[in-house]
């Protein structure tokens, strides 16, 4: 098996500060509190996170799979939205109050490109959206977050890492 990356606490500091001039960056702190898998944080709705409670509910996963055509052959890939692998996968985190502030600060910029988008905006229900509210592909994504450790000047590491990094910590 190879070895698990984790991010050193200097890394995931320097990866926290760089992350606030991202719009996604949310999503990289997000993960740093709660360890979901990339998958799990693409397929989140808003109808998953309680505030009140404070809780987030692992209820769907969004990944890109590959399409098995009739012969039982898979050339191409599509985007699923499924339930996660696992009964275990099905679980309630509680959140940090900071990151229920800043999943509140990610709502309001989500009405924002409602407002600028108008009729061209698909209301979908999910947290994780484009500026016209569509979802975000898991790869679309993995280019935003290189992004994110390139601005904090850590190398490279897996999105996964992060996963590893919250249960280390």
């Amino acid at each position: 098996k190879p070895e698990i990356e984790i991010l050193t606490l200097e890394e995931q500091t320097r990866l926290i500060q760089a992350s606030y001039r991202f719009r996604y960056g949310i999503f990289i702190r997000l993960t740093l509190t709660t360890g979901l898998r990339l998958g799990e944080v693409l397929g989140l709705k808003w109808e998953n996170i309680d505030f009140r409670s404070g809780m987030l509910y692992v209820r769907q996963t969004l990944n890109r799979l590959e399409k098995i055509d009739y012969n039982g052959i898979g050339t191409k890939t599509e985007i699923v939205i499924q339930a996660p692998k696992t009964k275990n996968s099905l679980r309630s985190i509680p959140l940090l109050p900071f990151i229920a502030e800043e999943l509140k600060n990610w709502r309001n910029v989500q009405l924002a490109d409602k407002t600028i988008a108008g009729e061209n905006y698909h209301d979908t229900g999910m947290v994780v959206t484009n500026p016209l509210g569509g979802y975000i592909e898991p790869r679309t994504f993995k280019d935003y977050y290189n992004q994110m450790l390139e601005a904090a000047n850590i190398g490279h590491y897996t999105f996964h890492a992060l996963r590893h990094t919250f249960c280390t910590r």
